[in-house]
C-alpha cells in the first residue's frame, strides 16, 4: 500500500497528510526520508515525491531517491 508512507510520514511530523507540502516540513521530511528510505519500495518512495512536490517520479533505486531527496529537501 503506497499511501502508508504519507501516514507513516504524517504521523512522524504530526500534522495531516495534506499539510505535509508546507515548507515548514521539508527538514522533518528530509531526515525522515533518509534516514527510513530503506523500509519502503522505490515504488512508495517515488509516490509520496510525487504526492509531495507535485511532479511525476520514476527513480530505479533508492540511492537515487535519497539522492534527491538531498537535493529537493536542502538543510536550511
Amino acid at each position: 500500500m503506497k499511501e502508508r508512507i504519507l501516514d507513516d510520514l504524517a504521523l512522524y511530523c504530526d500534522c495531516f497528510i495534506s499539510d505535509l507540502k508546507a515548507i515548514r516540513f521539508h527538514q522533518k521530511i528530509r531526515g525522515f526520508l533518509l534516514v527510513k528510505a530503506n523500509q519502503y519500495s522505490c515504488e512508495e518512495l517515488n509516490y509520496c515525491l510525487s504526492y509531495l512536490l507535485n511532479e511525476s517520479f520514476a527513480f530505479p533505486n533508492t540511492k537515487e531517491i535519497v539522492h534527491y531527496v538531498k537535493t529537493a529537501f536542502p538543510i536550511c
